[in-house]
């Protein structure tokens, strides 16, 4: 076999993973929005502790509807804009609660910011 045949090779099952990475990833997007409608469309009363669980996600991750009002949505919003951004090649980025480092445990710990804190109460509170 040539160098080169061996190259086309991984190549094409780079692009074939990709594309059923696509896939599968639609997939898990019309399953968690089917499920975000049927909770919006049996939702009667104020949203409870218990939530909803989203097939195709970790049970550890729970769907509140309304958590938060959207005056507070955008108060948050406005509150992460207004921190600083690190750039990245495609990307910018915020740590919040501490700063990757090369320290044993990965992370130099830091206080969350004030909205992050008033966030965090309000998911205990809440029943989060």
């Amino acid at each position: 076999m040539q160098p080169g045949a061996a190259f086309l090779l991984v190549v094409m099952s780079a692009l074939d993973f990709e594309a059923m990475l696509k896939i599968e990833r639609a997939k898990a997007r019309k399953a968690v929005e089917a499920k975000l409608q049927e909770a919006q469309a049996t939702k009667h009363r104020a949203p409870t502790p218990a939530g909803v669980l989203l097939d195709g996600l970790p049970p550890s991750v729970t769907y509140y509807a309304d958590f938060v009002t959207p005056e507070e949505e955008k108060s948050l919003i406005a509150a992460a804009d207004a921190e600083t951004w690190v750039r990245m090649p495609m990307r910018c980025v915020q740590s919040h609660g501490g700063t990757p480092s090369p320290h044993e445990d990965g992370m130099l710990p830091e206080e969350l910011p004030t909205f992050l804190r008033e966030l965090s109460k309000l998911l205990v509170e809440r029943g989060g």
